[in-house]
């Protein structure tokens, strides 16, 4: 862990291996996922749904837009630069946020941290990603 940039590629890492982890876990059951105030069950299909209106349909299709238009920009920039810097960037950027946010929906809707302390771990995580990301386009991760 020679720079800040690479430490933070390794606390990514690490966080990623921490949500798959924990999103295993919740696959078996072992954690609540209904909301205590007001009895939805909550999966990763409809988190994004019960918090901003839309419907799952919407939401998958949003985010499929978002995942394919990304890596598609990631493509053709590879290509105009000659690295592969971009993909990989934009497949390290996929699983981290795509896990982050199935631990979120766990943890946000059993209750199990305050939100205002899930803001600060997230705010906080997205700092360590952007230094990862920075390092990666720099080199020096």
């Amino acid at each position: 862990m020679a720079t800040f940039y690479q430490t933070c590629i390794y606390l990514c890492f690490g966080l990623i291996a921490f949500n798959l982890l924990f999103n295993f876990v919740d696959v078996f059951g072992a954690f609540t996922t209904t909301n205590p105030d007001v009895g939805i069950a909550v999966d990763e299909g409809n988190v994004l749904s019960e918090l901003t209106g839309l419907t799952d349909a919407s939401m998958n299709g949003l985010w499929l837009i978002a995942v394919g238009g990304t890596g598609i920009a990631a493509i053709g920039l590879a290509w105009i630069t000659h690295s592969i810097t971009p993909v990989g960037i934009h497949l390290f950027s996929t699983v981290f946020w795509t896990a982050y946010m199935r631990t979120i929906t766990v943890v946000n809707y059993g209750g199990y941290i305050p939100g205002e302390l899930i803001v600060v771990f997230t705010v906080i995580t997205l700092l360590l990603f952007v230094a990862a990301v920075i390092g990666m386009l720099t080199g020096s991760g």
